[in-house]
This record gives structure tokens, sequence and C-alpha cells, in this order.
């Protein structure tokens, strides 16, 4: 069914995508399809994307099959066990990444994260980190204690506690050399 809009066409019966912008939730149009040809991949760096399907009272067709991948890490953890990992592990994580977890429990408890896995590129000059890094703060954001920073390699396991019920979890990678990353 879909076709890029040219002039005039895409009047009556069309599938616009959206990219929301910001916290505001005003949205900006990245296309509007019909007819039959495929459109063209589209990408986003954006966390929602507004799907909107107009259709009159006339001819009607077969409509529209969407599919989707989700590129990317990080998130809200709310559920008392879980795992994370970097993307790709145990292969090798993407250049120029940052993953961040949020991950909240209920008051008067608090969070162990057990670093089971940990492999990223070396940083010279030992423990700087200045390449790639998993960082992580023992409250809501960067402002809160940090609690760890590690890079390089480890060969055991590192256990990460915060004595609150929050704690930020950030993977960076820069734009050369990867690892395997790490599981937690």
């Amino acid at each position: 069914m879909l076709q890029h809009y040219g002039t005039g066409n895409c009047t009556y019966d069309y599938l616009s995508i959206s990219e929301r912008q910001g916290d505001g939730g005003e949205t900006k149009e990245v296309g509007r399809y019909c007819g039959h040809s495929m459109p063209p991949r589209i990408t986003s760096s954006q966390d929602t994307i507004v799907l909107h399907f107009q259709s009159d009272f006339s001819v009607a067709h077969n409509g529209f099959r969407l599919e989707w991948t989700v590129h990317g890490c990080g998130g809200r953890l709310t559920k008392p066990t879980g795992v994370i990992s970097s993307p790709g592990y145990p292969s090798v994580y993407p250049n120029s990444i940052v993953c961040v977890w949020h991950v909240d429990q209920a008051l008067g408890t608090g969070i162990q994260l057990n670093i089971t896995d940990f492999y990223l590129e070396s940083s010279s000059g030992g423990e700087s980190c200045h390449y790639d890094a998993l960082t992580v703060w023992g409250g809501e954001d960067r402002t809160s204690p940090r609690l760890t920073q590690l890079c390089n390699r480890r060969v055991s396991s590192t256990v990460v506690t915060a004595l609150g019920n929050q704690m930020l979890i950030e993977f960076r990678s820069d734009s050369s050399v990867q690892g395997k990353g790490f599981t937690a």
C-alpha cells in the first residue's frame, strides 16, 4: 500500500509516521505514505514513534503491515530481580553507545548489583576509564554518590550495593575498540 507522497498524493488514505520531540509531547512528521510501494527504511534516535493511519469512506484496500526493530539498551527496572547486559553480550558491544538503566525499588529496601562477567576495552593509566566504562550511582541521577566506575577486565564477580531504593547504571563505549561487555 505504501508509497511516499508527492504533490497532491496521500490525501484520502495514508500512514503518517512522526517522532515525538522532547517531553512536551509535540511531534515531527518524518514521512507520509500511501499507494502500493514500500517506503524507505526509517530510523529514529527518539524513544517514541507515533503512527497515524487515515482512511476515508470510499475505496478500501488491504492496509499495511509494520515491522520494527529496537536497537538500544537501558530502561527502568522495577522488578525485585532481573538481568541486564551490554548490547550483543557475549559478543562485542557496538561503538559509540550509551545505555542507562534506572533501578527503582520499594521504599526501605536496598539494591545489590552483582556483575558476574565484565570485559571492556582497556584504558591506559589503570582505572581512569577514558574509553569504555560501566558507572553505578547510588540514587536516581548522576548527582547521587558514585558507587563505582569499572573498565578494563575483571576476572571475578563484583558486587555493588546501594543503601537506598534507587540506583543508576550507565554503560558507555567510545568510537573504537570493543570488548564482549558485561552481564549483571
